[in-house]
């Protein structure tokens, strides 16, 4: 059982959290450790069948919040295998990864927060690179999904670097 220990009273707006979890590349993004007020989810819509949904999720939602309150609390055991679903390496979830990191890009582009989020998503995308590298070397994913995957992931990202308000 691993857990980060939060100091209670810790407070934040929903900006500064989903910035700084992109900015850790990191799975702050799940949604299983967080409680969040219904109308959050109002204009929010999951996309269905795919993996990482939490990552997407996390990524969305939180920017609607006007604060964020962590406590140190231990409200939530989760038990973590290593023969889970979730814990599997296939080339289909890497591609999910990819493809939700599009989507995120696209909805940042269209309400105005990739400018203010611009490094933190390079960041991010910097981090999914690294994560497929290493799968790949590992030989959990394919030659050709992880060219493509990784083409795509450059593209974007080079996209995103063109976007940015410090060039």
């Amino acid at each position: 059982y691993e857990h980060d220990k939060v100091s209670r009273g810790l407070t934040e707006s929903g900006f500064d959290l989903v910035r700084d979890s992109l900015q850790r590349k990191n799975a702050a993004h799940v949604l299983w450790n967080k409680i969040f007020r219904r109308e959050l989810f109002n204009d929010f819509r999951f996309i269905e069948g795919y993996m990482f949904e939490d990552m997407y999720g996390c990524a969305l939602i939180p920017l609607g919040a006007k604060k964020v309150v962590y406590i140190s609390d231990e409200l939530y055991a989760y038990c973590r295998r290593d023969d889970s679903l979730s814990a599997a390496v296939t080339d289909r979830k890497m591609a999910d990864l990819v493809f939700l990191s599009e989507r995120l890009i696209e909805v940042y582009t269209s309400n105005g927060a990739l400018y203010y989020l611009n490094d933190a998503v390079l960041i991010l995308l910097s981090g999914i690179v690294e994560t497929i590298c290493k799968f790949y070397v590992k030989d959990l994913v394919s030659t050709n999904s992880f060219k493509e995957m990784i083409t795509n992931l450059l593209a974007l990202r080079k996209r995103v670097r063109k976007m940015n308000p410090n060039n």
